[in-house]
């Protein structure tokens, strides 16, 4: 589950390291971000030569993240970190396996993971 101030890693080629999530997108009063869910999120870290620069507000979609996760048929997923893919750049690649739940939302990411679990 993301929240509001919530630290969150990118895992794709953008150049960024680190966002913190601001807002959490969909109805008034929701205040958690699941997998599959999208957020806006202000940047925090980023390698030297990037295009984007600290503060910059992106919006971003949640893979994986550390509170589990029950699936329909009784299984639970969890990572080991809380995991998050950019949504307003090109991105090419997505460096870590992302949850099975992304794939209905948006497929253009899950085609580009390495791995889907």
């Amino acid at each position: 589950m993301i929240q509001m101030e919530s630290v969150i890693k990118v895992v794709d080629n953008s150049g960024v390291k680190t966002v913190k999530c601001f807002h959490v997108n969909g109805s008034t009063g929701k205040r958690f971000a699941h997998v599959g869910d999208t957020c806006k999120a202000s940047v925090q870290k980023v390698i030297p030569g990037s295009k984007l620069k600290k503060g910059d507000k992106v919006s971003v979609m949640i893979v994986a993240t550390k509170k589990e996760h029950i699936r329909k048929d009784g299984s639970v997923i969890r990572s080991d970190e809380n995991y998050c893919v950019l949504m307003n750049e090109n991105v090419t690649r997505v460096l870590s396996p992302v949850f099975r739940e992304v794939r209905y939302v948006d497929l253009k990411i899950a085609s580009l993971a390495v791995e889907v679990l």
